[in-house]
């Protein structure tokens, strides 16, 4: 992985890491206290940080070798797919908060 690469990611870890602590909050209550989704939360984290602090690393040693690079690639695939499964469960919820609203509605 080069120099080039590696600034690239430092942009994008910080705003996975960003985007699913904020929008966490959009999920409904039930979904947020699965055992599997906190897992997922927590594991996108962690990918997050582990892999940012690889990519600055590899920014201030101009690239990584082939075993750190596979490591980043790593932590940035899981992190964006968690960060891909939790914009799935906003869209879910809000789903199912519109259901909930037109239900009454309905019922008249």
């Amino acid at each position: 992985m080069n120099e080039d690469t590696c600034a690239v990611l430092t942009a994008v870890f910080p705003i996975v890491m960003l985007t699913v602590a904020v929008e966490r909050r959009s999920i409904d209550l039930k979904i947020r206290r699965l055992r599997w989704f906190r897992f997922l939360s927590v594991a996108a984290l962690v990918s997050s940080f582990v892999g940012l602090g690889l990519v600055l690393l590899g920014v201030e040693h101009s690239g990584l070798g082939a075993l750190w690079g596979s490591v980043a690639w790593l932590c940035a695939g899981a992190s964006v797919g968690v960060l891909t499964a939790t914009l799935i469960a906003v869209l879910a919820t809000a789903e199912v908060e519109e259901d909930r609203e037109e239900a009454p509605l309905g019922a008249n």
